[in-house]
């Protein structure tokens, strides 16, 4: 008698996420003239709807433990310990300067190109949509702070983001030393 192993929602995405980081874009003719077609995984943050090419998406986690780290930028929430590394949590809201709760997120989207990777904050993780270059109706306003990180808007208002960008971001980098602290000084350990 065989038994039938039941996957609960998060592990099916978790699959789906790994299967799809693996595809790759892909051109598609049309009458005129050629557009490029890629994956993006959807996922609200910050009360807005974001699109990630496939390519740049790890996985997706729940949100469970999450160590804050002192003396960092308000977009980064802190760390967290994936498959055995440490990666840092940016809230992409708090980043891009719109509204952010901390209260209404539930996963992780972990993303990476080469050996960089770090999580973005995700109140909720749609479908994964095929989207060309001719679905991008309109371009962020320029006082959007997000605006040099997305590449465009579709019809449905999912803001495409172009994650090269992002990953190599030098803003996102937090490697600055606390030179000085209130009551620690020379002598004071």
């Amino acid at each position: 008698m065989s038994r039938v192993v039941r996957k609960t929602p998060f592990e099916i995405l978790e699959e789906r996420a790994e299967k799809l980081a693996r595809g790759d874009a892909r051109k598609v003719e049309t009458d005129d003239s050629s557009t490029h077609v890629f994956d993006c995984l959807e996922v609200d943050m910050a009360g807005e709807r974001f699109g990630i090419e496939t390519g740049y998406v790890r996985e997706v986690r729940k949100l469970e433990t999450l160590t804050p780290v002192p003396c960092t930028p308000a977009w980064m929430k802190g760390v967290v310990s994936v498959r055995g590394h440490i990666l840092q949590v940016v809230d992409i809201g708090v980043y891009f300067g719109l509204n952010s709760s901390r209260d209404s997120y539930r996963q992780l989207v972990v993303v990476g190109k080469g050996d960089t990777e770090f999580c973005l904050l995700a109140e909720s993780v749609h479908d994964v949509r095929s989207i060309g270059d001719s679905m991008i109706v309109r371009q962020p306003e320029s006082g959007f702070a997000g605006a040099p990180y997305c590449r465009g808007i579709t019809g449905n208002r999912v803001f495409v983001l172009m994650m090269d960008r992002l990953i190599d971001d030098p803003g996102l980098e937090v490697d600055e030393e606390v030179s000085s602290a209130p009551g620690i000084g020379a002598g004071s350990i």
